[in-house]
């Protein structure tokens, strides 16, 4: 539910919707929790550096996908019914 209300939201602000989708890749992957968390189990070099770089990297990439699909022009219906 807070996914469609944040894509609701990005969307109505007038993000890309490549950007949107980039943004809701990465952010529960590259975060201070997990981070914080890779830190203290693993060391820094290990641990921490390549999650935020692969996370990073798939979020572009998935971005980049979305954006060349040129979804913005289908409509776009969730659970709640609401189009863009």
């Amino acid at each position: 539910m807070l996914v469609y209300s944040a894509v609701y939201w990005f969307l109505s602000a007038g993000l890309p919707l490549g950007v949107t989708f980039s943004f809701l890749i990465s952010s529960p992957m590259v975060d201070l929790g997990s981070l914080v968390l890779l830190m203290s189990i693993f060391r820094y070099q290990s641990g921490c550096c390549p999650h935020v770089i692969l996370g990073l990297v798939i979020a572009v990439i998935g971005g980049t996908i979305i954006e060349n699909l040129r979804m913005e022009k289908r409509p776009l219906v969730c659970a709640f019914g609401w189009q863009r």
